[in-house]
């Protein structure tokens, strides 16, 4: 059930078809696979856009599409972080990660907290001029279960957003709610560093919130995707250029 308006409305099987009733559509997307398991790779990834611009850009199965605002419940957030020394990474794997943003694995590894490359002021822009921020950079992924889907999509939170939905998941644990028994609904906002270079970041917003019951459905949910969330990675496309 969702509160819209003030009432407890009962969750639309065409909303969230994953978490109604007596469905198992993980079982079933198992067995249309013939086994295989589910990986990161089938999670549609939703990155924040560059330039300032304050559409989300989605893919789906007749191409693009554009909206203001994405909404959906979210079943997992991971911290991740990572180190290239290359200022414009492509596909290449970072030399330095962390699935926690505690123990890094690789150069230099070790504890995220002291590393040299986890101070402020490290940072090197994509011109090779050094800039504000720090060399590792750190994301949230969002695991957003949207309308309609059986599978959460990636919502790639970069370093400029990461306040925001700090923000976000302190004031709903201080109203004794946590970000898996509400409706959230993901706006973008624009804005500028000190060089005046546009950027957007993340807005949340409460769009209503579960009962009791559906949040159990979720949790047996999300217990279900709990290898896939860990398995998911930070890649460069995850990070946005401008510097806050």
């Amino acid at each position: 059930m969702t509160k819209q308006n003030g009432e407890l409305v009962k969750l639309d099987e065409a909303r969230f078809p994953a978490l109604v009733g007596d469905s198992n559509v993980l079982e079933s997307i198992r067995q249309s696979m013939a086994g295989e398991e589910i990986s990161p790779a089938d999670l549609t990834r939703i990155k924040v856009p560059s330039g300032g611009t304050t559409s989300w850009v989605i893919e789906d199965l007749d191409g693009e599409a554009t909206a203001k605002t994405i909404e959906g419940v979210i079943v997992h957030i991971a911290r991740r972080r990572a180190y290239w020394p290359d200022p414009n990474p492509t596909a290449i794997p970072p030399q330095c990660s962390s699935l926690d943003c505690v123990a890094g694995i690789g150069d230099p590894g070790g504890a995220c907290r002291t590393c040299r490359h986890n101070e402020w002021g490290t940072a090197v822009r994509s011109d090779g001029k050094p800039g504000p921020g720090k060399a590792c950079k750190e994301t949230k992924l969002i695991f957003l279960l949207r309308d309609g889907a059986h599978l959460p999509d990636v919502v790639s939170a970069p370093p400029a957003s990461l306040k925001a939905m700090r923000k976000f998941q302190l004031s709903l644990g201080a109203k004794g709610l946590t970000y898996f028994s509400v409706v959230t609904r993901l706006g973008l906002e624009k804005a500028q560093n000190n060089d005046g270079t546009a950027y957007a970041r993340i807005v949340p917003q409460v769009a209503g919130r579960l009962d009791p019951e559906a949040v159990n459905r979720l949790m047996a949910y999300c217990q279900d995707l709990e290898g896939l969330f860990d398995a998911v990675v930070m890649d460069a496309d995850d990070v946005e250029t401008a510097e806050v």
